[in-house]
């Protein structure tokens, strides 16, 4: 599948896919499948807390080839109470460090802006329209 980027090389539109899709489209090269590895554990966290999605940006939506991490944004009204305590680190500052993969809650805000993260992703530098992979966490095997 060839994706459309725009002038900054990030998707023009969004990207729905599967997790088969994302590790065969996005996983093309070592450190991508590296970042894929390193995430899946955390989306099953996501996905046993009831979150039907993940929504990534940032450099891994886009055609750079050695991306820095995974951003990725999810609906937290979606989280079964219960699974509160699981889904919280996740969010933590440190755990990128861990894992490679910034989590943020779609509707939370940014630091740099106090737009929510969602926004924020589907906005470039220049003001250009940015897409998101969207992952369908059922889809996980």
């Amino acid at each position: 599948m060839i994706h459309k980027f725009n002038s900054e090389g990030t998707l023009k539109e969004d990207h729905v896919c599967d997790w088969e899709q994302l590790q065969e489209i996005w996983g093309y090269n070592s450190r991508r499948k590296q970042l894929l590895l390193k995430i899946k554990p955390h989306l099953y966290t996501l996905k046993n807390a009831g979150v039907t999605n993940i929504k990534i940006g940032g450099s891994f939506a886009s055609n750079k080839a050695v991306p820095e991490d995974i951003d990725a944004v999810f609906n937290l009204k979606e989280v079964d109470e219960e699974w509160c305590d699981d889904v919280v680190p996740l969010l933590d500052d440190d755990f990128k460090e861990k894992c490679g993969t910034e989590f943020f809650g779609g509707d939370t805000l940014t630091k740099l802006n106090n737009e929510p993260h969602e926004k924020f992703f589907r906005r470039g530098r220049d003001g250009e329209k940015r897409g998101l992979i969207i992952v369908n966490l059922d889809s996980l095997p």
